[in-house]
């Protein structure tokens, strides 16, 4: 992973990787992981799967939730919800889960990202009834909404979006 990183993505003090397609749990040096795996079907590759990893100076680091879509985490410093949604899974699903998640969360600062395949980039639906949840919520969309997120051979769209909400007071 660090090899085939384009910046040194293990001098931060929180990752948050998404559809890792990981069926095993991978540690990393000097950091605490928690993973919701990938699961492997009959055929093909795996789908989905989420790793955490957090800095000892997060600590102290509690697990509220973990499900297939979503890992909700709780540090000293803030609430962390990574999340991953197929592209095939319906709106009212990704806001159920998440409201859900959000009942888990304790009283503080939330940071909730991941790969939901709602674009920003371009005008769709999903995404627009996503953010109207999430502003209703408290939450602001932090990452720029047209810089691409996903990139390959045959495109690039705005799909891994990461939400702070504006309303806890925060610690720092």
């Amino acid at each position: 992973m660090k090899r085939n990183s384009p910046i040194n993505i293990l001098s931060h003090d929180m990752l948050i990787l998404t559809e890792t397609l990981s069926t095993n749990a991978i540690d990393l040096e000097e950091y605490y992981g928690t993973h919701s795996l990938a699961t492997q079907g009959e055929t093909g590759r795996p789908s989905g799967g989420i790793s955490c990893y957090f800095k000892p100076t997060l600590a102290p680091i509690k697990v509220l939730q973990k499900t297939k879509h979503t890992i909700t985490i709780q540090t000293n410093l803030l609430t962390v919800i990574a999340s991953y949604y197929q592209p095939t899974l319906p709106i009212e699903v990704i806001i159920e889960e998440l409201n859900d998640a959000l009942t888990k969360a304790e009283d503080n600062p939330i940071l909730l990202g991941g790969d939901f395949n709602c674009r920003t980039d371009i005008r769709y639906h999903k995404t627009e009834l996503l953010q109207e949840f999430l502003q209703e919520e408290g939450f602001e969309l932090i990452n720029n909404p047209k810089l691409p997120t996903y990139i390959c051979h045959n495109g690039k769209s705005t799909i891994d979006l990461a939400f702070l909400n504006t309303r806890a007071k925060s610690k720092t």
